[in-house]
């Protein structure tokens, strides 16, 4: 029998995912390996919202908050009725879909290759059974709703748990797992040499959130050009955030599978409605292309050096709805554009910028050479 959490706070460790691998090991506790044998020729990562965000309960062995200074691991339950994302006091928060598709090339037949996709684990503190006071600590996956398709056909999960301390290179760095706390899907798949597959993993995920425009957004690009609610006087109905969502994805597995690099690895950002795309602030990879409610990114030929991380601002609050920030001026029009490199910018996103802009914006809108469509 299990018992449902009642969460006082929740503390989020962080919240990544990652693109599939393959792993050694025995029961629950595996290593990551590197496979010559097979070969991932295309990537398609998208990222959907989930509106409105779905909450799920926190699952507790029984008898969990009588052990003293329990620290074990939670089941992620059925989903809640009630979700409200902005209290930190909920249940877990799945924030967005994600679907990454991959087109992989068997270089060499393999038997039941053991594959996995590793999820960072988040943490939470709990009162004790009366609710009065802090009691106990647990873990739980950073996924809901995990599941694997090859060339369409469902996949079972053998198992998961735990992803002991290994290291592996990507591109000029080196990833080591042992620096987060990770948790796996495991499975096991058959290919014939020569084939290619198409392999697919889907689930839904949340976000990590901080205080402020992360460090190292800030070392990419600088402070966003809109101004932060620590700069607005109380008071103030001008709308600024106060605290910022942190999406972020492991991209460097892929130095797992056999080289050469993906020849393409694309990555699509839906964005919520109410978000414009310049309120958003692409730490890596750089955009390549920008348009009303979306972010394409593109690698060719090229193995991530970091991990996919994107940061915007949480949504406003519930009720009237805010007047956004707009790009007024060269000024703001600079300090975006150094958060978005040299993306591409479509036509259609251009005559939304043109909106509210002063007359010396305006001239330097209309020399930009826009983009028709973000096409591949």
């Amino acid at each position: 029998m299990k018992v449902t959490l009642a969460i006082l706070f929740a503390f989020i460790s962080s919240t990544a995912l990652a693109n599939d691998g393959f792993y050694q090991g025995a029961g629950s506790d595996m290593v990551p390996v590197t496979n010559e044998g097979l070969r991932v020729l295309e990537e398609t990562l998208t990222f959907e919202p989930i509106s409105p965000p779905a909450c799920y309960e926190l699952i507790l062995p029984k008898g969990a908050l009588k052990q003293p200074k329990f620290n074990g691991f939670l089941g992620v339950g059925k989903r809640a009725k009630d979700c409200d994302p902005r209290k930190f006091s909920s249940t877990f928060i799945a924030k967005w879909r994600v679907s990454a598709v991959y087109k992989i090339q068997a270089l060499k037949s393999q038997a039941d290759v053991q594959m996995g996709f590793p999820v960072l684990k988040w943490s939470t503190d709990f009162a004790d059974e009366k609710g009065e006071e802090l009691c106990c600590s647990g873990s739980f996956p950073g996924a809901t709703g995990f599941k694997v398709t090859i060339d369409g056909k469902p996949v079972t999960l053998l198992s998961e748990g735990a992803i002991r301390a290994a290291s592996h290179k990507a591109g000029s760095k080196t990833f080591d797992v042992g620096e987060v706390p990770l948790h796996g899907y495991f499975w096991k798949a058959s290919f014939e040499q020569g084939k290619t597959y198409t392999l697919k993993t889907s689930y839904n995920q949340g976000v990590d959130y901080s205080t402020g425009f992360s460090t190292k957004a800030i070392e990419n690009g600088g402070k966003p050009w809109y101004p932060l609610k620590s700069e607005v006087k109380p008071g103030s109905e001008q709308w600024a955030p106060g605290l910022f969502e942190n999406l972020i994805y492991y991209l460097t597995p892929l130095s797992l599978w056999a080289p050469p690099a993906p020849e393409r690895i694309s990555i699509h950002l839906k964005l919520p409605a109410w978000m414009p795309v310049t309120l958003v602030h692409t730490n890596y990879p750089k955009a390549t292309c920008l348009e009303p409610g979306q972010i394409h990114f593109e690698l060719k030929q090229k193995l991530p050096d970091e991990e996919l991380h994107v940061v915007f601002p949480e949504p406003p609050a519930a009720g009237k709805a805010p007047v956004l920030p707009k790009i007024t001026n060269k000024a703001e029009w600079a300090a975006w554009r150094k958060t978005t490199g040299d993306a591409k910018i479509t036509c259609a996103l251009l005559e939304q910028l043109k909106v509210g802009a002063d007359s010396q914006l305006r001239t330097v809108l209309n020399e930009f050479t826009c983009t028709p469509a973000c096409t591949p």
